[in-house]
Parts: structure tokens; sequence; C-alpha cells
């Protein structure tokens, strides 16, 4: 249902907006990729699709792309997208991004080391490591790039992307 202030024209921006985010994803744009990932996880007037969402993070990642490396962590440890859950692969793409200075990922690692959880040992040293990366991070930082897909068996297609309308 739609809100009040969206109006057929909102949607006809948004969708404009996400077609030219999916033709610069499709050109290599790793921020682009990024953004269309997000926009599909979190179905950002396009119909929701986390295997979609995962495909494009893994594009970025074999880029560098650090906020990807983050973002596909995450799926990856929960299971999302028809990835397995994989703790320890989702934990060493979540540090590198934390490692890169991605807030979320610092964020997570401190809390993680704040309160020792996921067997993670007390550690107000590393907790003071993560805070003062949050200080240095710029934003669109690469890394070294990952093959997810090739060295990882994570298993992707890209997704046909559908634009919601007003009536959705």
């Amino acid at each position: 249902m739609a809100k009040k202030h969206e109006t057929p024209e909102h949607y006809a921006r948004r969708n404009t907006e996400n077609r030219d985010y999916e033709a610069a994803a499709k050109s290599g744009s790793a921020v682009a990729q990024n953004v269309i990932a997000a926009r599909l996880a979190q179905g950002y007037f396009v119909e929701q699709d986390d295997a979609g969402a995962l495909y494009w993070y893994c594009q970025a990642v074999k880029q560098g792309y650090s906020d990807s490396k983050w973002n596909a962590g995450t799926m990856i440890e929960l299971g999302e997208g028809g990835a397995e859950k994989n703790l320890e692969l989702a934990m060493q793409l979540m540090q590198e991004a934390a490692d890169a200075g991605v807030a979320s990922a610092c964020h997570y690692f401190i809390n993680l080391y704040e309160c020792g959880l996921k067997g993670a040992s007390v550690d107000a040293e590393r907790c003071a490591e993560l805070r003062a990366q949050l200080d240095r991070h710029d934003y669109d930082v690469f890394s070294e790039p990952w093959d997810l897909e090739r060295d990882h068996g994570i298993v992707v297609e890209m997704p046909t992307i559908v634009h919601k309308t007003l009536d959705d």
C-alpha cells in the first residue's frame, strides 16, 4: 500500500534511479553494484530479492569494495540469498570491512569485543583500534578483491530486477 506522499511521479523517479544504478552495476561500477544490491535486499522500489542482492554484493566484492564485503558477510553469516551459513567466511569478510573502516562492521566488532560475543574474548585494545579506524574511514574504500563464487562456492545468478509500481 502506497504512503500518502508517494505519487506515480515519485515511483517513476525512483524506478528511473534504480534503472540507472542497475545499468551502472552491469557496466562494472562496484558502488552501483552495492547500491542495487542493498535496494534488492530491502525491496526499495523493487521486488525484494535476497539472492539478487547477494549476486550484486559478490560482484562488488570481486573488485574489493569494502562495504560489499560487510553486506555479503552479513548475508552469508545468516545463510541468506541462497548461501549456506558459513560463520568463518562471514567473519573474514566482515573483519576486512572493519579493517577498512566500514562503520557498521567496526561497530559490530566493537560490540563483539566489548561483550565477548560469538566466542570473542573481551578486548579493550581491539575496541580502541576499531574506534580509531572509524575516525579514519573514507567512503568507497577498496581492499583485497575476493571471488566468493570461484574460491568459496557461493552460487549466485544475475537477477531480473522487478520494479515496483504505485499499485504494488
